[in-house]
């Protein structure tokens, strides 16, 4: 069994800008370069036979480069556990990515999270009485990302994520390449 999700690979110019964002960021335990992502499908745990299927059907995904722009800060999971993102655009491109990915987990013989998909990077993490300090929602307000330039994102994956008191840590099982 393998906890797994298929999510976009940030192109390391976007890394570098979340980097800097995550630098001013007044508290938190902040997301890892190597666990920066976009997901695309959270699948949970999961057989590694059945991921070995999703692997030919994820192959056959056709999708062009998806031009991604960062849009906003926002809290994502639950106020007991709150963690902030990066809300980026919901173009074209990575609407229809998204479909395709969650099309081949289905003919993969899997069932994909029900959640409405809202597009974003997931940057630090909180314990609940630290989502409402006045300094990180001061940070938040303040942020702009106005003039934010588009990086292009090249491929996408399939991680094996393992969890661990320090964090999780990701492992591409399968890369895939946009075109």
């Amino acid at each position: 069994m393998a906890r797994s999700f298929v999510a976009l690979v940030l192109p390391e110019d976007l890394c570098d800008r979340l980097e800097d964002l995550q630098a001013q960021l007044p508290i938190g335990r902040l997301m890892t370069r190597d666990t920066l992502h976009l997901t695309l499908a959270f699948l949970d745990e999961q057989p590694m036979d059945l991921l070995e299927d999703l692997h030919g059907a994820l192959s056959d995904v056709t999708a062009p480069p998806v031009p991604v722009r960062m849009k906003e800060l926002a809290f994502y999971g639950s106020p007991r556990r709150p963690a902030l993102g990066v809300a980026v655009e919901a173009v074209p491109e990575l609407a229809h990515l998204q479909a395709q990915v969650t099309r081949a987990v289905r003919q993969a013989g899997l069932t994909p999270e029900r959640r409405r998909f809202r597009p974003h990077i997931t940057i630090a993490r909180y314990r609940a009485e630290e989502g409402s300090d006045p300094r990180l929602s001061a940070f938040v307000a303040g942020a702009s990302f106005s003039h934010a330039p588009i990086s292009t994102a090249l491929s996408f994956a399939l991680y094996r994520s393992q969890l661990r008191a320090e964090g999780a840590v990701h492992d591409v099982l399968a890369d895939y390449a946009l075109r």
